[in-house]
């Protein structure tokens, strides 16, 4: 009964963890039936360490030897759990209540450099490293500034642990702060530091612990010194009548890492070869641009209107189905594109008119000035009755890189408790359900796909004056012809948009590589590993179809499954021109059998939707074209009624009939994104809500966009025609790309967790949508702009 009463009050002391010395010898009294021994050897240490540090300064000894108190405690407690015949607590509960609060005490000490014992570490370091160890722990012992720096400098427990803070980092700017603080340091010659990131398992949870240590240790090392720290061999000691039930320890290093790594950018050779070719686009970019002010300088001299390069173009010649509009195609057909006629031609009005050699009119394509007078052009068509998808796609974007900015930040927080009681809120599945943003864009690529074909087909049909050709014959070389056009129309897009791609890809894996070695977070993306390996999926467009741990830029799964819409929509538009009903009813199939698989992907794998988790079903669903293509079709059914009806239908009550649809529309939406009111859906729900779903949102834009087009919605069409969308939208595509790295690159320069609050993380969202769409821009002029003008020259 004496044993039970003493170790009671030894665990309840502990816990308290009181610096009080009355309470220390009072335990040590309770316990010395059990640990008398110990007790004596750690008195000895104390009284050693006092007399060496005593003249130094007694307070920060004393903190010393209570901590070292308190871990043999904690170690004697942990010694008493391993033997029963030590234990005679009857009740079960009350033994595991008992040890839990004894495993957090000594959770708390973890990595407290007070109590390391250097002693402890000598056969487990190399001589350099173990020396450098020795020096700082005396130092530290007698509170000089160098050693009490270091400490604080690194990481320990912080508190908010069971609030989901996984990161104890300290300070990698500090240590090294430390370096150049104390380098020329009269009184003593200081090792060298360095800062090390080690992940260490603490049953399901992975904490990130940030040391600073000297630079001679080892990785290795590091990980040594943190697995034989005096508060984590108690964490070990407390799991040993678990073993029975539990096969791997809950408590144990994954890995370590210094912080910077040894990479270094400039022994990369794809650094170099990058930049060769960044080099020769810009002084592409500058002889175009002084070639096209000569031209000007010549025609303004000679009082003649510059002729375009280009022959005026069709208002839906081309297009651009990646969920952008063509950049030239909402522009009133404008474009400074500069001469075409030779310099003689434009002095002399007699002279014969001829058309500028091909490489000079490529040249041109590259000029600054005119590809930057295309993107920035605001000015509005009032011909045009799709100025509306400007904002609607603007719009998009900006909610796309809202969300991403949350879970970015989300994934560096302190306090990601936060984001536990937020999805609690009902405005909180605005980032939850945030996927169905992208199915805007889906919508506005079929949109687009449909309805710029159709009007090709119609001006092509105008065009065309050998009416009298045999039927028979055309039947014969249908099918040839219609492979030869589809065949075009997909190089085209392919080489449209995979060179902007492509630089994404390259930037974003030597930019990440820089990032990952010197940050101290652990990124959950490794593009520079994936992007090195598996680049060739994303240009061949089928990377969607891969693991999202095989992902190369993992947002970029919207570009592969449009790239896929249009292939098959581009054969099926094709073959519509002889075989109407043939491609109604293949679209139509189409259409049942993705809803069909995407209600079987669901189910079988007893999917469950939830609204803080919305990529747990990414593999098997979120990415796939199966779940895809119902808001795309729905945008190719809207293209149609806007080919085929240029004004609303004239019908009675048309004003009432807008009002009903506008509100059914809306209400669509609103159902949609906050339908999921208790967070999740069961599985059946789940399987009608990821397939119908997306089905639903693209029939809520289906009104709101013929409403804007036919005039019906003033107003708002007003709004989302605003001309100042006009050079944000045609940024759109290069800037959905490049956001994703921009955020990354500047999350991740933080020395520490952030805490997060909503008015910090929309202040990033704004600042990273700024440089986003900068980036963009510079991009756009550089490749995009030109790749769209060169293809328009080649494929006239």
């Amino acid at each position: 009964m004496t044993k039970v009463i003493s170790y009671v009050l030894l665990t309840y002391f502990c816990i308290q963890a009181s610096a009080n010395n009355e309470k220390i010898k009072l335990l040590k009294s309770l316990n010395s039936s059990v640990n008398e021994r110990k007790f004596q050897e750690s008195n000895e240490r104390e009284s050693a360490m006092t007399m060496r540090a005593s003249e130094k300064n007694a307070n920060s000894i004393e903190i010393g030897n209570q901590s070292m108190a308190n871990i043999d405690l904690i170690n004697n407690s942990a010694e008493v759990f391993d033997d029963d015949t030590n234990f005679s607590i009857s009740g079960v509960t009350e033994r595991k209540t008992i040890k839990k609060e004894i495993q957090f005490h000594a959770f708390t000490q973890l990595f407290d450099h007070f109590m390391w014992n250097i002693g402890s570490f000598k056969t487990l370091l190399n001589g350099k490293c173990f020396n450098d160890v020795q020096i700082y722990l005396n130092e530290l012992k007698m509170s000089t500034a160098w050693g009490l720096r270091i400490s604080d400098a690194s990481g320990r427990y912080r508190g908010q642990f069971f609030f989901l803070n996984d990161f104890w980092l300290g300070s990698k700017q500090f240590c090294y702060n430390i370096n150049n603080e104390f380098k020329n340091s009269v009184n003593k010659k200081y090792p060298l530091l360095q800062f090390f990131v080690t992940n260490l398992q603490f049953q399901s949870r992975v904490l990130h612990i940030g040391q600073c240590l000297p630079e001679s240790c080892s990785t290795t090392d590091v990980s040594m010194i943190l697995e034989n720290d005096p508060a984590s061999k108690a964490l070990k000691k407390l799991e040993v009548n678990d073993k029975k039930t539990n096969s791997e320890p809950s408590f144990k290093i994954l890995s370590t890492r210094k912080v910077p790594g040894e990479y270094n950018e400039w022994s990369e050779p794809k650094i170099y070869i990058f930049c060769v070719i960044l080099i020769a686009v810009l002084s592409l970019v500058i002889c175009a641009t002084v070639f096209e002010n000569s031209i000007q300088n010549k025609s303004n001299n000679a009082d003649i209107s510059i002729a375009t390069i280009f022959k005026p173009k069709r208002k839906f010649e081309d297009s651009d189905e990646n969920g952008n509009i063509e950049m030239n195609h909402f522009q009133n057909n404008y474009e400074v594109d500069i001469t075409a006629k030779s310099t003689n031609d434009l002095h002399s009005k007699e002279s014969d008119k001829r058309e500028t050699d091909i490489w000079s009119r490529i040249l041109l394509c590259f000029a600054y000035g005119s590809n930057s007078k295309i993107i920035l052009n605001t000015k509005v068509n009032t011909k045009d009755h799709l100025n509306c998808i400007h904002g609607l796609r603007f719009i998009t974007l900006m909610w796309t890189i809202m969300v991403h900015t949350y879970l970015q930040y989300f994934a560096i927080g302190e306090n990601r408790f936060n984001r536990t009681i937020n999805e609690k809120g009902f405005l909180y599945q605005i980032i939850g359900n945030a996927t169905f943003s992208v199915d805007t864009f889906y919508f506005i690529s079929g949109l687009l796909v449909v309805l710029l074909f159709l009007e090709a087909e119609v001006k092509k049909a105008l065009r065309d004056d050998d009416k009298n050709k045999d039927k028979e014959e055309d039947e014969k070389s249908f099918w040839n012809k219609s492979l030869s056009k589809a065949l075009m129309m997909i190089i085209y897009r392919f080489m449209r948009l995979t060179p902007s791609y492509l630089v994404i890809i390259w930037f974003t894996e030597l930019s990440m590589k820089t990032v990952y070695n010197e940050t101290v977070f652990t990124p959950g993306l490794i593009d520079h590993v994936n992007c090195k390996k598996y680049w060739w999926r994303n240009i061949f467009y089928i990377n969607n179809f891969y693991p999202l741990s095989e992902m190369c830029l993992m947002w970029s799964w919207y570009l592969a499954n449009d790239f896929q819409f249009f292939i098959i929509l581009s054969v099926l538009l094709i073959i519509s021109t002889r075989y109407l009903r043939v491609s109604l009813l293949s679209i139509g199939l189409l259409l049942v059998s993705f809803l069909i698989t995407t209600v079987y992907m669901s189910v079988h794998y007893n999917y469950i939707h939830k609204v803080s988790d919305p990529f747990e079903s990414f593999d098997i669903l979120y990415d796939k074209p199966w779940q895809r293509f119902s808001p795309y079709f729905m945008g190719m059914f809207t293209g149609y009624i806007l080919h085929r009806y240029k004004k609303p239908p004239k019908i009675q009550n048309l004003f009432i009939i807008n009002i009903c649809m506008w509100i059914l529309s809306i209400g669509i939406l609103f159902l949609v994104i906050f339908g999921v009111t208790e967070g999740q859906l069961g599985v059946v729900e789940t399987s009608i809500y990821v397939s119908f779903g997306h089905a639903a949102w693209g029939v809520g834009l289906i009104w709101i966009t013929l409403s804007c087009c036919w005039g019906l919605a003033k107003p708002i069409n007003s709004l989302l025609s605003y001309n100042g969308f006009f050079p944000l939208s045609r940024l759109t595509y290069c800037t959905y790309l490049i956001h994703p790295t921009i955020m990354m690159i500047t999350s991740f320069q933080c020395d520490g967790p952030i805490h997060l609050r909503h008015g910090t993380i929309l202040t990033a969202f704004l600042g990273n949508a700024v440089i986003s769409f900068f980036a963009a821009y510079v991009l756009s002029v550089l490749v995009e702009s030109p790749v769209i003008r060169v293809l328009k020259i080649l494929f006239r």
